[in-house]
């Protein structure tokens, strides 16, 4: 008796929308099956954490604030990174979804770190007794650094899937490529 085995692939990109020639045109490429790069995105959150921290860390040595000021601005970085990381886990961005999911998952993975951080610093604050300056300094600049670097790698992966043509704007805020 023999058994017979199948697999079944998911594919990314313009063979997901059944097109293989070339680019793919606007009426299909919502349907298209795409990934996020997770790791060049949880770099940026962890790499934009860590320099914001660092960097208020210095600020408040630099102040000349004691050493809880400077804790408190490391932890709360670390609080920015592990919910961005959390956040990210949720989004599970390695799963292939439909290209036009992507905007609203994303938006409320933010929203979700947006929540989880403002809750953890709170408690954090409430709990201990860190600078609170170098605490709030350190949460928010982490934030700001955290959602500048994976925006930039999350518009970075969108503009790869869009079709060539589609979502260039001009100056005024016009397609450059007229609509007929």
């Amino acid at each position: 008796m023999m058994m017979m085995t199948t697999t079944t692939t998911k594919t990314t990109g313009p063979e997901a929308a059944g097109d293989t020639t070339g680019p793919v045109s606007p009426a299909n490429a919502a349907l298209r099956l795409v990934t996020l790069p997770t790791m060049p995105m949880l770099g940026a959150a962890w790499l934009g954490a860590i320099i914001a921290g660092g960097t208020v860390a210095i600020l408040m040595l630099v102040l000349s604030r004691g050493t809880d000021w400077v804790l408190g601005a490391l932890i709360g970085a670390g609080v920015v990174a592990g919910t961005a990381t959390l956040s990210l886990l949720a989004l599970r961005p390695w799963q292939p979804k439909p290209l036009m999911k992507w905007p609203v998952l994303w938006v409320a993975a933010s929203f979700l770190r947006l929540a989880v951080t403002v809750v953890a610093t709170f408690l954090l604050y409430s709990a201990t007794r860190f600078g609170t300056a170098g605490l709030v300094l350190a949460v928010v600049t982490a934030y700001v650094a955290v959602m500048a670097g994976e925006t930039r790698m999350y518009a970075n992966s969108m503009r790869r899937y869009a079709p060539n043509g589609v979502g260039a704007v001009g100056p005024e805020g016009a397609s450059t490529k007229d609509e007929e």
